[in-house]
Formats: C-alpha cells, structure tokens, sequence
C-alpha cells in the first residue's frame, strides 16, 4: 500500500465513492459496507485476543502468502501495527475504491490517546466473503510551529 494509494482513496471518496477506477460505476451497497467493517470488527478483535487463527481466517489469500503464518501476522501486527492490535477506539469512516481495491477509511485512537488514520484494503473472495487484503496506518506526527 502506497502514499498515492491512500491519497488517491480520499480524493475519489470526496469526489464520487462508487465510480471505479476501470471508469464502471461501482455500487457499495450497504450490506457490502456493513460486511466490510464486520470482517474488520472481528480481525481487530481477533489481534487484541491473540487469536491468531481467526485473524489469519479473516485474511485474503495475498496476506496469507505474504505472512506465511496465522502466528507471524499476529505478531507483526503487534509489532508494527499497535493500534490496530488494541485500539482504544475505532472511528469508521467512508469505503473507497482505490487503484488497489476497496479501502475503508478508518480513524483508530491507540492506547495512548494518539489518533492515527488507516485505510483497511478489502476484497471478496471466490464465494463472495469479505477478506482483509492489507492495511495502511499513519502514524500521528508532532509537528512544532514556529511563534
């Protein structure tokens, strides 16, 4: 998941959320959406308990290549991915169609109180389940202005 990416989802969100990037207009329906941030819902849930198997059931075929493990995501997830992991809250936000697939647009404040912004890459998969395809978290940057 790239920077362009992310932008590239806030910006067709503010312009048309169900135009595609193939020019197709693409209809997000609102079982779709609620079956999106479920399958988040739960692979977050699943990260906090240390459930590693349910986290890595709710993964698409490209995370599962990538990780190899249900055990290696938990831990990079933890690692790399705290607030994600444990969230203190989580805010969701707009779904998107990005030049990598449908991303949903999330808010999730971490443990300590810092907000973070994240766009959760989804796909469905051959039997139209809703998998988790990668997620991209920025991190919240301190930024001092000068008098």
């Amino acid at each position: 998941m790239s920077w362009r990416s992310m932008l590239m989802a806030i910006a067709v969100v503010e312009a048309d959320p169900c135009f595609g990037e193939d020019g197709v207009a693409t209809e997000i329906t609102p079982a779709d959406a609620e079956a999106i941030r479920s399958v988040i819902r739960t692979q977050m849930a699943a990260f906090r308990s240390g459930n590693a198997e349910r986290a890595w059931a709710l993964s698409s075929d490209g995370i599962r290549k990538a990780f190899q493990s249900a055990d290696r995501l938990l831990k990079v997830v933890r690692e790399k991915y705290g607030p994600l992991a444990s969230p203190k809250q989580v805010f969701f936000g707009e779904i998107s169609i990005t030049p990598e697939g449908l991303g949903q647009i999330m808010q999730v404040i971490g443990q300590d109180g810092r907000t973070h912004h994240a766009l959760y890459m989804v796909e469905q998969d051959e039997d139209g389940v809703w998998k988790v395809n990668g997620c991209l978290l920025i991190a919240p940057r301190e930024v001092a202005l000068a008098a």
